[in-house]
């Protein structure tokens, strides 16, 4: 069973609350995976459930393993279930926009230093800057998106580039 098949054992269904014991157990596997060699994880935030997929289709590809989430409030919760190595997530969702996610994670003190790549349709570089984060153009280029992975989650468990 993979660690996302745990993870999403541990999740709390309708009505139902996730012990913290359960989420917690999973941290020591996540550290055992790692130390042997797994791959790193990417969190993709999407609203579009075509592209979602295609582009963790993509990544896996290249050795990383995906969760994903559909709006910045479902990635709130899988954050708060497992720290991703690299979160890549659209600006633009309802619910809670990608921005509005970004804003949120830099307020919180475990989620602030995961690299976060922005997905936009929207081609304006000017966001990024103003974002301070790496933007992924869409339609995805793939070149581009293995540049991406390679310097801001590298396998192998080396830290991201400042």
């Amino acid at each position: 069973m993979s660690l996302e098949d745990h993870a999403a054992l541990a999740q709390p269904g309708p009505g139902c609350h996730a012990r913290p014991e359960a989420v917690s157990r999973l941290g020591w596997l996540e550290d055992l995976t790692r130390v042997r060699g797994a791959s790193r994880s990417v969190l993709i935030v999407e609203d579009d459930s075509d592209l979602r997929q295609a582009v963790a289709e993509l990544i896996e590809d290249q050795g990383y393993t995906c969760r994903h989430a559909s709006n910045g409030i479902e990635a709130m919760a899988a954050l708060n279930l497992e720290r991703p190595d690299l979160l890549i997530a659209d600006l633009m969702m309802p619910l809670m926009s990608g921005i509005d996610l970004l804003a949120r994670m830099r307020e919180h003190p475990s989620y602030r230093d995961i690299p976060v790549i922005a997905m936009t349709a929207a081609n304006d570089r000017m966001l990024g800057v103003k974002l301070n984060v790496p933007v992924l153009d869409k339609p995805i280029d793939l070149p581009v998106l293995r540049h991406m992975l390679t310097r801001y989650c590298p396998l192998g468990g080396n830290p991201p580039e400042a």
